[in-house]
């Protein structure tokens, strides 16, 4: 039956051949001559020699002339794509298939799935000709964009990122506009998340996000494609990897992070219990994977974050019941997380179970419970309660989420003894410091606050009941909190925090005892010791813009009244500490952490003001003695004038004195000697014998030193002058014009027992 058949459509499809060829010839001889000999000519011209995008216009024009009657067009713009290493290299490839894409997706294709020929009814008599060439056209164009799939796959492959990138583009395109060959499109754009660069890996998911957004029934077959890649064998592991088959993480880490994005909606149950079945099958791979490297600490610490982030994102739209093993079972593999992974997957771990055992609890008719979910609740809060005297809080990123998942779970427990416990611990914990910085225990005290404001009879424990005889001991090394007895005596761990170093910890303490609010900001950032630094910086930082509710987890946006959070940019009180309004405060009004800036800067500030009152009440004094004594300043004028006169006559001597004692240049000589010649002794300045005092006589060098070779000596001829007293000039020696006796020569080489005896022996005035 085969053989027929095929004889069948062999004679169909040669008859569709040949009318598309006649019905080319028809459509070419069908213009006038002469539009047929220029539009050739010049076609002709430019797919010869014209530039590559005149090449690519011209065959776009033809293509979308008329499809049917212009295949070779598609086909040399196919053939231009295919010779991507040839002279026009993989940008030639790139901008041919650019054309065809576009072309395909402007009106090229109909929007619907293409059918191969033998898929046509061809049994049916009615069928005319025209009908057998569109559907031979059709399987063409089927066939042809398989063709062109093979050279994006091949470029998808290529060693370069931009070529890989540019070919998930249009893959992409495709993929969004037009159905056909939508499988082996959604393969192509799976199978590059397992690509070895981040960033194709990251596009490709991102292509996948956006195919999902307009097509959202897409959902159940992206699930369904993207589990083979997920679970596919992993291949021997060689050395280079570090025994791990790294293509293989990449896929199932962007697999993961790619269905956890995927917009939920309440009709999409299905679709959620199908991604929570592939989460925990996945947690199960990787629990048997850990099994085998127990060395390796959170090695797939992002994959187990990135599954957990997708099971609380599914688990508000799936209808889960307790009563299913598969629930069971997905619950004991959270559970073996939270015993065996660090402390932030654990917690992600326990964000899970809480929602868990919420759910089932809030779910219509189950007032009474089963058996089944009591002990998924108990073991959870087993759990909680071990994990505040886990070592690892102290260091976590995750301190605000660990708080607001503590609250909400003692906030919705029903076991009041259980929650006393958990009091009694936590505070144990606030008091040893083990579980953070200061920020931390702010926040544990305002969610303290808010706990025994919501749950009756809890203020029990900050009142001193005294207990019967017969009632049982607190016990803190309970493994569950119900059975600690946390009841049998008062909250005494309080106690110490009334005197902490830190005001608001005391305040807060304080004020639980009194039984009032708690007067403080859930902000943990408003306590922390970087926004106590920058309190010096009297600068105010910047705004964040507030963001909106996720749609992605509405469970978790959900408003819960009261949570701790941390906020960037904020800053309490509205004034810096430098400024006016904040100092000028009463004591009562400042908070207890800005109590230490007032009081500085109000004593600043107050020293500064008197200071200034001081120096003001000094110039109003000064300036009233001045007016007292302008009387007698006005008196003494005339005997002033007197003394300036006699001043200005010891100046000029001074000046005289000074000009007789500097040591002249050559230039100078004949200036001195002319200044001295005409001047008389009596105008000389008094100052006899001072050139004289500061000689030493070539005789008086001390042996052992450098003598002196006599040649810049004066003759014995000179004569020298006596000064004012000896009334008697020097006589200058006319070899050399100089008038100033040689200094004594210092010794070029000499020790310091030599100086110190120079010095000694020496006149006082020489020294």
């Amino acid at each position: 039956m085969t053989t027929s058949h095929s004889k069948d459509v062999t004679g169909p499809f040669d008859r569709a051949s040949a009318l598309h060829a006649q019905a080319v010839l028809s459509f070419q001889s069908s213009s006038t001559p002469t539009s047929i000999k220029s539009e050739c000519a010049f076609l002709k011209k430019i797919l010869q020699s014209g530039t590559l995008s005149d090449r690519l216009s011209a065959l776009t024009l033809l293509v979308q002339s008329s499809p049917l009657h212009n295949t070779k067009a598609l086909d040399a713009l196919r053939s231009l794509a295919e010779r991507g290493k040839g002279s026009g290299g993989r940008g030639e490839s790139l901008k041919a298939l650019r054309c065809i894409v576009d072309w395909w997706v402007g009106g090229g294709a109909p929007d619907r799935k293409l059918k191969y020929f033998r898929d046509q009814p061809l049994t049916n008599r009615n069928i005319d000709d025209e009908q057998l060439l569109a559907w031979y056209f059709e399987d063409w164009l089927k066939k042809y964009l398989f063709s062109i799939l093979q050279i994006l796959e091949t470029l998808a492959a290529d060693p370069l990122p931009y070529v890989r990138t540019q070919a998930l583009s249009l893959i992409s395109n495709l993929l969004l506009n037009k159905p056909e060959q939508e499988h082996n499109l959604l393969k192509l754009l799976v199978n590059k998340l397992g690509d070895g660069e981040k960033q194709i890996c990251s596009r490709a998911s991102y292509h996948i996000l956006q195919v999902l957004q307009m097509h959202p029934l897409m959902k159940a077959v992206v699930i369904r494609e993207l589990t083979p890649l997920i679970f596919a064998p992993v291949s021997a592991p060689t050395s280079a990897s570090g025994g791990k088959n790294m293509a293989n993480e990449h896929a199932r880490y962007y697999a993961a992070i790619t269905l956890n994005q995927i917009f939920l909606q309440p009709r999409d149950t299905d679709v959620a219990l199908q991604l929570i079945d592939v989460y925990f099958c996945m947690f199960e791979d990787l629990l048997n994977e850990g099994k085998v490297a127990e060395n390796e600490e959170d090695a797939h610490g992002k994959l187990i974050s990135a599954i957990l982030t997708g099971v609380n994102r599914a688990l508000p739209f799936a209808k889960l019941d307790a009563t299913e093993e598969s629930f069971h079972k997905h619950t004991d593999t959270l559970f073996h997380i939270t015993h065996t992974s660090t402390f932030n997957i654990s917690l992600q771990s326990l964000v899970l179970i809480q929602h868990l055992s919420s759910s089932l609890a809030s779910r219509p008719g189950s007032s009474s419970p089963s058996s089944r979910s009591r002990s998924i609740v108990d073991r959870y809060y087993s759990a909680l309660y071990s994990s505040l005297h886990d070592a690892r809080l102290a260091s976590s990123s995750k301190q605000t989420m660990y708080l607001n998942l503590l609250f909400k779970s003692l906030k919705t427990d029903n076991n009041a003894g259980r929650v006393k416990s958990f009091v009694r611990r936590f505070v144990q914990v606030l008091v040893s410091g083990g579980a953070g910085g200061t920020e931390f225990m702010v926040g544990g005290l305002y969610l303290l606050g808010e706990i025994f404001t919501t749950i009756p009879g809890l203020r029990e424990l900050l009142q001193d009941t005294s207990t019967p005889p017969t009632a049982e001991d607190y016990d803190p090394r309970k493994r569950d909190p119900q059975f600690a007895h946390a009841s049998a005596s008062p909250l005494y761990e309080l106690l110490p925090l009334l005197h902490h170093y830190h005001p608001t910890v005391a305040l807060h303490a304080r004020q639980l005892l009194a039984s009032q609010p708690i007067t403080s900001s859930p902000d943990l950032t408003l306590n922390t010791l970087s926004h106590f630094l920058d309190r010096f910086v009297y600068k105010n930082p910047k705004k964040t813009k507030s963001k909106g509710a996720s749609a992605m987890q509405p469970a978790a946006s959900a408003a819960d009244g009261i949570a701790v959070k941390r906020l960037k940019g904020e800053v309490s009180g509205g004034a810096l500490p430098n400024e006016d309004k904040f100092w000028k405060k009463k004591e009562e009004e400042v908070p207890v952490d800005e109590a230490f800036f007032h009081k500085y800067f109000t004593r600043k500030i107050r020293g500064q003001l008197a200071q200034v009152s001081q120096d003001e009440s000094r110039e109003k004094e000064g300036s009233q003695g001045f007016r007292e004594t302008s009387d007698e300043d006005s008196s003494g004028n005339e005997h002033e004038a007197d003394e300036e006169g006699s001043s200005d006559t010891e100046e000029d001597a001074v000046w005289k004195t000074m000009q007789a004692t500097m040591p002249g240049e050559k230039g100078d000589e004949a200036f001195l000697e002319q200044d001295y010649e005409d001047s008389d002794d009596d105008e000389l300045p008094s100052a006899e014998g001072s050139d004289d005092d500061d000689l030493v006589a070539v005789d008086d060098i001390p042996n052992g030193l450098i003598e002196y070779d006599g040649s810049d000596a004066e003759t014995e001829q000179d004569e020298e002058w006596g000064g004012i007293s000896g009334g008697e000039k020097r006589k200058w020696n006319d070899k050399s014009q100089t008038r100033r006796k040689k200094r004594k020569t210092l010794p070029t080489f000499a020790s310091y027992e030599e100086y110190a005896r120079m010095i000694e022996d020496g006149p006082e005035d020489d020294i």
